[in-house]
């Protein structure tokens, strides 16, 4: 399976006010962007994507701790992979491998979301970027999908940053 920036820009979404957050984190993306296009293409995830869930994750690194940490110490990289729920499989948090990781979680999420809800594919998708958030058990309906998400918008916040970066990268 592929998700392409075509897929990103047709999920309606209906706050472009995250933009302006992607828009704050462009140049640590560009900085980035041959480590994220080189794991967009191994997983199937588009860049623009695996940027946006940077930027709403880390700021693309800004709030991480020296050791690459944030959310309160248990999540690692600039892609916050909780090692709660997955083993870490990068060492350093900016590093092609930890992206490709991240993407590969995201692909698996997308996939299930799938097989396990009648959604239409665009739904899929978004579902899995709420998944990513907050486990696959939590995403039930579309019309109340990102209610349990952090700040209640996840998917929404990711999708329109995503959108931005289609634009610009």
């Amino acid at each position: 399976m592929k998700i392409t920036d075509e897929d990103i820009r047709a999920i309606s979404v209906s706050s472009p006010k995250y933009k302006n957050e992607a828009k704050r984190d462009i140049y640590r993306a560009l900085s980035l962007l041959p480590r994220f296009a080189k794991a967009s293409e191994s997983c199937g995830i588009p860049t623009s994507l695996l940027c946006a869930i940077a930027s709403r994750e880390s700021g693309i690194g800004k709030t991480l701790d020296v050791n690459g940490y944030g959310d309160g110490g248990h999540a690692f990289g600039i892609m916050q992979i909780d090692y709660r729920f997955h083993s870490l499989l990068a060492e350093k948090p900016m590093s092609y491998g930890h992206i490709l990781q991240a993407g590969l979680i995201l692909m698996k999420y997308i996939i299930s979301v799938l097989n396990e809800h009648s959604w239409p594919r665009l739904w899929c998708i978004r579902g899995g970027v709420a998944a990513y958030n907050f486990g696959l058990k939590n995403v039930r309906t579309m019309d109340r999908l990102d209610v349990g998400t952090t700040r209640n918008n996840y998917s929404e916040d990711v999708i329109c940053r995503a959108q931005f970066y289609c634009d610009f990268i």
